[in-house]
């Protein structure tokens, strides 16, 4: 809830917990916890505050809880702005940490075939040879250490689809030795 000043705001929560107290608020039948956030602005200098409770909200066969925010106009701009700060900063941490470990999986070809074989996934198969202009013979060993078949994931995983997609653009001897080499 947001208040032009203190005063308003501070009578304004005393209306809010009167109602509470005597079961006027609707859902709202209880306040479990009250935080001042007024007190770290006074003890640590000028910054974001407000004042918050904790309340239980009935539901239709469990009660939760829920927060009430009593704040001034002027600190809920400052918030909107500060969330928005917030989230770029959240964005960066999550590409730092995240989207710049995975890309080089990402752009990894063989990777992305193996992950594909593995999950039996014959559209990403296709998708993957058709937009990278792969041939079959450039997608069957899918680990250049070990020179295992693309075959090998794609009939553990089961798919009777991708192991027929791969095997019809193969000749009889490369199946043969694919699955038993």
């Amino acid at each position: 809830l947001i208040f032009e000043d203190i005063a308003s705001l501070l009578y304004g929560m005393q209306v809010f917990i009167d109602k509470v107290r005597t079961y006027q608020s609707g859902i709202v039948i209880g306040v479990v916890r009250m935080k001042n956030g007024f007190m770290d602005y006074v003890q640590l200098g000028a910054q974001y505050a407000d004042h918050k409770l904790n309340v239980i909200l009935r539901g239709n066969t469990h009660n939760i809880v829920g927060e009430v925010q009593f704040l001034l106009r002027r600190m809920y701009e400052f918030k909107s702005k500060a969330h928005d700060l917030y989230a770029i900063q959240r964005d960066e941490e999550f590409i730092a940490s995240s989207v710049s470990k995975m890309l080089p999986s990402l752009t990894d070809i063989k990777q992305q075939i193996k992950i594909a074989a593995s999950l039996g996934d014959a559209k990403r198969i296709v998708a993957l040879m058709v937009h990278c202009n792969l041939v079959v013979d450039d997608i069957l060993a899918i680990d250049d250490t070990t020179q295992e078949s693309i075959l090998k994931p794609i009939c553990k995983s089961g798919n009777v689809t991708a192991f027929r997609l791969i095997t019809s653009l193969m000749s009889e001897p490369q199946i043969v030795s694919h699955l038993f080499t």
